[in-house]
């Protein structure tokens, strides 16, 4: 078994990079998420977004899970509807939602009452004050443009 820690992360790919409807998801975005996370090669991303962005998600995200959801809020629902306390405790070291939604306090507050890390990675202007008291560590993700 290994002792490197491992995460599984929550990716709400709207969310973290602030896509509005209609913009496409860059093929830089799994790259520079990769980065500002600190993705290592045991963990496991699961990305979603609204169903009119899976190809661009699959494409910036390759090796994730892709999960979809459909209008206000889908992409966030379809995270957590999935996301399996039981399992990440028995896998993983630590949960890293990357979003700064409210919606997301559920979980982060299971992941910690089951010992696991808590990270979020979010543009501080969507950052849920209430989410950031259950992380454990906040990661700030730039605001920025992507070329279009």
């Amino acid at each position: 078994m290994s002792t490197t820690p491992r995460a599984i992360h929550l990716v709400d790919v709207e969310n973290i990079f602030a896509l509005t409807h209609g913009k496409a998801v860059s093929c830089l975005a799994g790259e520079l998420y990769r980065s500002i996370a600190s993705v290592g090669d045991g963990d496991l991303i699961e990305v979603a977004a609204d169903v009119t962005r899976v190809f661009d998600t699959k494409a910036a995200f390759p090796g994730a899970q892709l999960r979809h959801g459909r209008g206000h809020d889908g992409a966030d629902r379809a995270l957590i509807e999935n996301f399996d306390i039981d399992h990440a405790a028995k896998r993983f070291d630590a949960v890293v939602i990357g979003s700064g939604d409210h919606a997301f306090i559920d979980v982060a507050y299971r992941a910690r009452q089951r010992g696991l890390k808590v990270v979020v990675v979010s543009r501080p202007a969507s950052l849920s004050r209430a989410l950031a008291t259950y992380a454990d560590l906040v990661i700030d993700v730039p605001e920025f443009e992507f070329a279009a």
